[in-house]
């Protein structure tokens, strides 16, 4: 990786740790219904516990 590149990951990892925080608002926020999410984990054919681990990780 070059310098450009990492220097820009870096920044990238920051920022997103300023938005966990709260100290900074995310550029764009994605909402999900339930439903959809539903359809999800029976294409991926898991559990609602399955499902959830696996997004933790």
């Amino acid at each position: 990786m070059n310098e450009r590149d990492f220097d820009q990951l870096v920044a990238s990892v920051k920022q997103a740790g300023a938005i966990k925080h709260g100290k900074l608002k995310p550029g764009r926020r994605i909402q999900m219904d339930p439903t959809d999410i539903k359809m999800i984990r029976k294409k991926l054919n898991k559990s609602q516990s399955e499902f959830a681990l696996r997004e933790t990780r």
